[in-house]
């Protein structure tokens, strides 16, 4: 019968149509509409999708909202048991931003429809929309206890205390809903999102258990997969981020982009063999991509890759690469110093060592790092002189850089002045206690490192006592 009630529908907005659009001419079309064999529930039925119909219209009518509210409104009262019906004309006057008229229809949905557990969820959304969060809980809640099995009132409710920040309830709420839905794609994404707030709150340890499950239980995901590295660096769990790396990397062979930005994150955390293998993958992937098609500047892949293959002691390769980047961008100052000073620390090559720091140096000629490369080189060709010259114009620049301080200690002692070596090798020590090759100059002439560690110890303790403040601390390096 419901084709004979969709013609009384079609008759009566055929007969709105030709006597215009209020609703006292809805009301006439449909006293003069064809009974059919329609009963008085089916003419009522057709009568309130008549005036929904009617206001829906409206909305494109210059009648206005008020005719169209007045439609919609009179559409529930002739039908007041269909609570779709209800719902329908909500999501309507939401987009009428008539939130206080919705929530009044939403408080009548209850009758209509006591024992719907989707239409309890379903008027939760709207008056979450509405704002009207408790009023939300009590719908989701119902829909909850009518239908345990459904995920839709669970994920209402989670979202909710997600939204408050209230992670203890949404915790709660997600055991609830993982003991009684099997919906595992809901059960993920509320994992997401509790993994989410918890980081947006510092709380990185239980992000990290909700991010490891997802991981865990959608493998490939490369926003839970960042996110996940992201919370085991700060966590110190370095190993693990690296190893979460190393096999997203291994396991998607042939994503280029992929296999570069891995590399790109392994080079400063200092796993310099991961970051080599990385850099090698996408290389290999590259021989098949035009160079003006890469997501990145090839003369920047060059470079980084130079350097995690220097760090890794392959210098042949790493002058390789590094000349291909200078070959791409002759103006990366950065790589002409970083061979020339690679090379120096090889001595080899030395003359074209001298001629990549000349021409870094035309472009920043007061850059410390710079200008400790050229007195270096000269070191390491026997000029001692010309080495003083450079190294104490470093030493001017970058007072504090114990490398620089160690290299004018060397000087000083090709130079035959054995006191001021030593001075400058202590000097360096408290700057970096850590220095190995340091720590065996200064042993090899009887220095107490322990007590010398010491110092720098309280050094480092007082620099950090005056980190606020402008006058500068002297260090302190009498000779033992």
């Amino acid at each position: 019968m419901r084709w004979c009630v969709g013609l009384v529908v079609l008759a009566i907005l055929a007969g709105v149509a030709g006597c215009g659009t209020t609703r006292g001419s809805v009301d006439s079309s449909i006293d003069s509409a064809p009974l059919l064999s329609l009963s008085d529930s089916e003419r009522q039925f057709a009568a309130s999708l008549a005036h929904y119909c009617h206001g829906i219209m409206g909305l494109y009518s210059t009648e206005g909202q008020a005719g169209t509210l007045g439609d919609l409104l009179k559409a529930v009262d002739l039908d007041p048991e269909n609570a779709s019906q209800y719902l329908r004309v909500v999501r309507t006057m939401l987009t009428l931003s008539r939130y206080t008229d919705a929530l009044r229809l939403l408080d009548r949905i209850s009758d209509a429809s006591p024992t719907v557990a989707s239409v309890h969820a379903e008027a939760g959304f709207l008056r979450q929309l509405c704002g009207d969060f408790e009023g939300a809980e009590k719908e989701y809640e119902t829909a909850t206890r009518l239908a345990p099995a459904e995920p839709a009132g669970y994920s209402g409710l989670f979202h909710i205390a997600v939204l408050r920040n209230d992670l203890d309830r949404a915790q709660e709420l997600l055991k609830r809903a993982t003991r009684h839905v099997s919906d595992n794609g809901l059960i993920l994404d509320c994992y997401k999102r509790m993994a989410y707030a918890f980081m947006k709150n510092d709380r990185f340890a239980e992000a990290t258990d909700y991010l490891e499950y997802v991981n865990k239980n959608e493998p490939g995901n490369l926003s839970v997969i960042l996110a996940l590295f992201k919370n085991y660096i700060l966590l110190d769990r370095r190993k693990e981020a690296v190893a979460l790396l190393v096999s997203i990397a291994e396991s998607i062979p042939d994503n280029l982009l992929l296999q570069y930005s891995i590399a790109e994150i392994l080079l400063p955390a200092g796993y310099n063999k991961e970051a080599v293998d990385a850099f090698q993958r996408a290389a290999k992937l590259m021989t098949d991509v035009p160079d003006q098609e890469l997501e990145f500047p090839l003369s920047v892949f060059y470079y980084h890759y130079g350097i995690a293959s220097e760090r890794q002691h392959m210098y042949e390769e790493a002058a390789e690469l590094f000349l291909k980047s200078i070959d791409l961008d002759s103006t990366s100052h950065e790589v002409r110093n970083y061979l020339a000073y690679m090379w120096a620390e090889q001595n080899t090559n030395l003359d074209q060592a001298l001629a990549q720091v000349r021409e870094a140096l035309k472009s920043e000629p007061d850059n410390g790092a710079y200008v400790d490369t050229l007195g270096w080189i000269y070191f390491k060709q026997q000029q001692y002189e010309e080495a003083l010259v450079e190294i104490e114009r470093a030493i001017s620049l970058l007072p504090d850089d114990p490398t620089v301080t160690d290299h004018l200690g060397d000087v000083f002692m090709a130079l035959k002045r054995p006191d001021e070596a030593l001075k400058c090798w202590q000097s360096s020590f408290l700057l970096d206690p850590d220095n190995e090759s340091v720590e065996q100059k200064l042993r090899s002439r009887k220095v107490n490192i322990e007590e010398l560690r010491s110092r720098a110890e309280a050094l480092k303790a007082k620099l950090n006592e005056n980190a606020t403040d402008t006058t500068p601390v002297e260090n302190d390096t009498d000779s033992d």
